[in-house]
């Protein structure tokens, strides 16, 4: 865990334990924690019933970690809950770089731009290796770099369909914030 006020509370390295605590805290509907581990988890910007928090939200976004891993697994969903007094941010692989900020809007950037810069790295590291196999492609013709195009294709296609999925949440994100006079 990062950090735990009344307010706001970090956390990574999510359990189910964790997720049915905060569902019981909170009153959340189950179901906003289906795939808490999985890029098939779905980008989203919705209001939230519950009890506890006075117009909650919760918005999905994700974060890209490189470690090597197939792209799918390098995605993870990033779970954001809050209410005009209370925050949420949880996954369940690491939040390192997140630090609480002045209110909770600033944190909520900050773990936005965070996630935006992972992505931005991933793609620079992409067009890098696109553009050393173009070079090697030029001079031979061997399977080997063929299929290495075929898996940067691969990964930027899952990029471009996880970028085009999320980018109307956060369009509706950023709208709510205006509507509701907490940014500009």
């Amino acid at each position: 865990m990062l950090t735990n006020s009344q307010n706001i509370i970090l956390k990574d390295q999510l359990t189910q334990n964790d997720i049915d605590h905060l569902i019981k805290k909170w009153d959340l509907d189950p179901t906003i924690f289906t795939y808490p581990n999985s890029s098939i988890e779905v980008a989203r910007f919705i209001p939230i019933d519950s009890n506890k928090l006075k117009n909650g939200h919760l918005l999905v976004s994700f974060d890209l970690l490189s470690n090597n891993l197939p792209i799918e697994q390098e995605l993870i969903p990033i779970f954001t809950i809050f209410d005009q007094n209370h925050l949420f941010i949880g996954t369940t692989r690491s939040l390192s770089e997140l630090k609480p900020q002045e209110n909770i809007i600033e944190t909520i950037f900050q773990s936005l731009c965070i996630q935006i810069k992972h992505l931005h790295a991933e793609l620079v590291t992409i067009k890098q290796k696109i553009d050393h196999l173009d070079q090697a492609a030029r001079r031979t013709t061997k399977t080997k770099e063929l299929k290495k195009v075929t898996d940067l294709t691969r990964q930027l296609v899952y990029l471009k369909h996880t970028l085009d999925d999320q980018t109307p949440s956060l369009e509706e994100f950023g709208n709510y914030l205006v509507e509701n006079k907490l940014a500009n």
